[in-house]
C-alpha cells in the first residue's frame, strides 16, 4: 500500500471513528454470535451503560425488560439467527431501570467472501414520538366516548319525544273532526301542520343518532307501490291544497306493484323529499314518480319528486346535504326546517346501497331522485 493511500485510509477511518463517537443515534456493533464488541458514546448518553458494562454480552439481556414486546424480541431472534436484516420498535430499559422506546435497525457485517463477521445496530430513541402517539390515541378515544354520549342523548331524547308528540297528533287530528269555528279551524290546522314538521324532526333526529343504521338497512321486505302512494296522497294532497299547488303521483308501465326494502326508511326517504318539495314550492305542483329501470342484471327503483318550487343555484345543492345547514339562512325563516331531512335521506340511501341525486335551476324548480339496486 502507498504511503498517501494509507494516510488516505487512516484519516477516513478517523473521521467514521468522529462520526461514530459524536452521533446523537446509538451504535453497536457485535460479533457473529450477537456479543457486545463495541458501543459509541450516543449508546451510554441513551442507555447510562459504558462500553466495559455491555463487552462481550448480548444487549438484549441488558437492555430489555418486563414491558418489552415478546413478539418483537422474537422477531430479532429469528432476523438474527437467519443473518437478516431487521427494524423493530420496542421498549427498552435504561441503567437506571427507566423504561424508553427505541426503534432498532439493525445490518449484519461481512468479509468480502460473504461470511459474517458480526452486527451493527443503530437505534433511536423515540419515546418523545410514542408518547405523542399515545396522547393522539387517548385524545381520539375521548372523542369518540364524547361522540359515542352525544348520539346516545340523541337517540334517548328521539325515543321520548316520540309519544307525547304521536299523542298531540292524535288528539288533534280528533279535535279537528268535531264542530269547530273558523278561527278554531285554523288553530286546529297549524297544530297539525307544526305537530307533523316535529314528528318529521325527530324521525331524522333518530337517523342521525341510529348506530344500528346498518343493520337496519339490511332488511328486506316486500312494500306496496300503492301503499306508498296512498300514503303520500293522503298526508300531502290537501296540504297542498291549501297551499293552491297540486301534489300529483304517478306510475309508469314498469312499475312494479311490490318494491323490496325496509318499509320505514324508504318511506321515510320519500316522505322527507315531499316534505322539502312542497315545503319550496308555492305555486305549480309537486310530482311524485316510482319506476324500475335499468337491465335485467343491474336494475334500480327510482323514486323521483318533481317540484316547480324556488329552486337553487348549483353551487348551492351540496350544502344541502350538510347536517343541521341550509343554504341561505334566511331560508330558515321563510321555509321551517332544520337542514337534516336530506342528510339523514342521503345517509339511508347509501345504507341501502344507493342514493339521492338532485338537480335544480332557480326560480324553475327541483328534480331529487332516491333510487337503490334492485338484489
Amino acid at each position: 500500500m502507498s504511503l498517501a493511500l494509507h494516510e488516505n485510509t487512516v484519516t477516513h477511518n478517523r473521521r467514521l471513528a468522529m462520526v461514530a463517537k459524536y452521533t446523537h443515534n446509538a451504535i453497536v456493533i457485535t460479533d457473529a454470535n450477537g456479543l457486545v464488541e463495541w458501543v459509541n458514546d450516543g449508546f451510554t448518553r441513551l442507555t447510562g451503560y459504558t462500553l466495559e458494562d455491555v463487552f462481550g454480552t448480548k444487549p438484549g439481556k441488558i437492555l430489555q425488560g418486563p414491558d418489552s414486546s415478546p413478539v418483537v424480541i422474537e422477531k430479532i431472534r429469528q432476523a438474527l439467527k437467519a443473518e437478516q436484516h431487521f427494524d423493530v420498535e420496542l421498549i427498552n430499559y435504561r441503567k437506571d431501570g427507566m423504561p424508553y422506546w427505541v426503534r432498532i435497525e439493525c445490518v449484519p457485517l461481512r468479509e468480502p467472501d460473504n461470511t459474517l463477521t458480526g452486527f451493527m445496530a443503530i437505534e433511536s430513541d423515540i419515546s418523545g414520538r410514542k408518547q405523542y402517539e399515545d396522547m393522539l390515541i387517548q385524545a381520539r378515544k375521548e372523542a369518540e366516548a364524547a361522540n359515542d354520549a352525544r348520539v346516545q342523548f340523541l337517540n334517548n331524547i328521539s325515543h321520548e319525544l316520540r309519544t307525547p308528540m304521536n299523542a298531540i297528533i292524535g288528539l288533534s287530528t280528533l279535535l279537528d273532526d268535531t264542530h269547530l269555528n273558523h278561527e278554531q279551524q285554523e288553530y286546529i290546522n297549524d297544530i297539525l301542520v307544526s305537530s307533523d314538521r316535529l314528528l318529521t324532526l325527530i324521525e331524522n333526529l333518530f337517523t342521525f343518532s341510529n348506530k344500528e343504521l346498518a343493520e337496519t338497512a339490511l332488511i328486506r321486505e316486500p312494500i306496496s307501490v300503492d301503499e306508498i302512494i296512498n300514503s303520500l296522497e293522503s298526508k300531502y294532497s290537501d296540504k297542498a291544497l291549501k297551499k293552491g299547488v297540486q301534489f300529483i303521483c304517478g306510475l309508469s308501465e314498469h312499475t312494479p306493484p311490490f318494491i323490496f326494502g325496509n318499509r320505514d326508511l324508504i318511506y321515510q326517504v320519500v316522505d322527507n323529499l315531499c316534505d322539502n318539495a312542497l315545503k319550496f314550492t308555492k305555486r305549480g305542483y309537486v310530482k311524485v314518480s316510482i319506476e324500475l329501470t335499468g337491465t335485467a342484471f343491474a336494475r334500480v327503483i327510482s323514486v323521483k319528486v318533481v317540484d316547480t318550487g324556488i329552486g337553487f343555484e348549483p353551487d348551492q345543492l351540496t350544502n344541502l346535504f350538510s347536517p343541521f345547514n341550509q343554504e341561505d339562512k334566511s331560508l330558515t325563516r321563510s321555509f321551517e326546517g332544520a337542514g337534516m331531512g336530506l342528510f339523514a335521506s342521503q345517509r339511508i340511501a347509501r345504507q341501502i346501497g344507493g342514493d339521492i341525486e338532485l338537480s335544480s335551476t332557480k326560480n324553475i324548480g327541483t328534480t331529487a331522485k332516491f333510487w337503490w339496486p334492485v338484489h
